[in-house]
């Protein structure tokens, strides 16, 4: 079994060195670009026999080799990444992989060769921020003014108020300070993703992706918005990174039993035709639709009859190869 990391372009096999996961009683594994053709999948051994199985700091732990690694070759060259816990079964099962994904490869690489991905996470000081707006926010200075006239058994309760009242003015501070920096860098890059902040401190954290022609301006933006907000803020970029959060490459197995099962429930016999599949699909269902007789079919025959139209459409959408692999690609990334 070898683990699958991603794809390249690549004519020849290139040893990247001991850079992926930690091997117990072996060291870091020797990652490896294995070529045909023009492209290549990188690949290394892997590190448990099940990723379902993993405790929380174990996954958390793999999952970060996963992502050093692959940027450790981005740095390199592009490199298609594929999702995490992606396992190939053998040689054989690699090449067959290649051979017959050839065309949707080479065309996936193609759209983002020219693009990488960058985090940016911004931050500030929080006990600063919430002062600030104690002292300048008029609300929140009438508010203070209130208290201190009021008697001491009262004054603890109205201070708790207070407090939450300072909270959510930090949150609206911190989302139109975050919204002003997306906008702003949304204008020159091809899409975004942002992700949970941690704590009050992060007030933004969000991935970009960015052509490689645009990185300097993009930086330039990331100065300029530095000396907009007086220095405040905390900027830190991560990049070249893997394009994790706009394009990832799944290794889809399809069951023969399974496929052979769902024909006969629907009773197809169409080839890949999607059309006739679909046809047969609205026929079927509707004979078994619970509103049409209750009293004799049940929500469980609907469900297995859509449920075989689900795997039957995936793998004739694919070309009828037990062997498919699917791009899952942010709806905003065009050709």
């Amino acid at each position: 079994m070898k683990y699958l990391y991603g794809f390249t372009k690549r004519e020849s096999m290139k040893h990247y060195g001991p850079i992926g996961f930690e091997i117990p009683r072996e060291g870091k594994g020797s990652v490896v670009a294995y070529p045909i053709n023009t492209l290549g999948a990188i690949v290394g051994p892997v590190p448990c026999e099940s990723f379902g199985g993993l405790n929380q700091e174990t996954l958390v732990r793999v999952l970060l080799s996963h992502q050093e690694t692959l940027e450790a070759i981005m740095r390199e060259e592009f490199v298609l990444p594929c999702k995490f816990g992606t396992v190939i079964s053998s040689e054989e099962e690699l090449s067959l992989v290649l051979s017959r994904n050839q065309k949707n490869l080479k065309q996936w690489i193609h759209e983002m060769e020219d693009s990488y991905e960058t985090n940016l996470i911004v931050s500030w000081d929080a006990v600063a921020m919430v002062k600030e707006i104690a002292d300048k926010d008029r609300s929140i200075v009438l508010e203070k003014k209130r208290i201190e006239g009021l008697r001491e058994e009262t004054r603890e309760s109205e201070k708790v108020f207070l407090g939450k009242k300072l909270s959510e003015k930090l949150k609206e501070k911190a989302e139109i300070v975050s919204n002003k920096i997306l906008n702003e860098l949304r204008e020159i890059t091809t899409t975004s993703s942002v992700h949970s902040c941690f704590n009050e401190s992060m007030i933004l954290n969000a991935s970009f992706l960015l052509l490689k022609k645009e990185e300097e301006h993009f930086m330039g933006k990331v100065h300029i918005l530095d000396y907009y907000f007086e220095k405040k803020l905390s900027f830190k970029c991560v990049c070249p990174l893997p394009p994790y959060s706009f394009a990832t490459v799944t290794l889809k197995r399809f069951d023969d039993r399974l496929i052979e099962e769902a024909r006969e429930l629907l009773d197809f016999n169409g080839g890949n035709d999607l059309t006739e599949l679909k046809k047969v699909y609205k026929e079927k269902a509707r004979i078994v639709h619970p509103d049409r007789d209750p009293t004799l079919k049940t929500p469980e025959a609907f469900k297995r009859v859509h449920e075989a139209y689900e795997l039957l459409r995936s793998y004739y959408q694919g070309g009828g190869d037990p062997l498919q692999l699917i791009l899952t690609k942010s709806e905003d990334i065009r050709p």
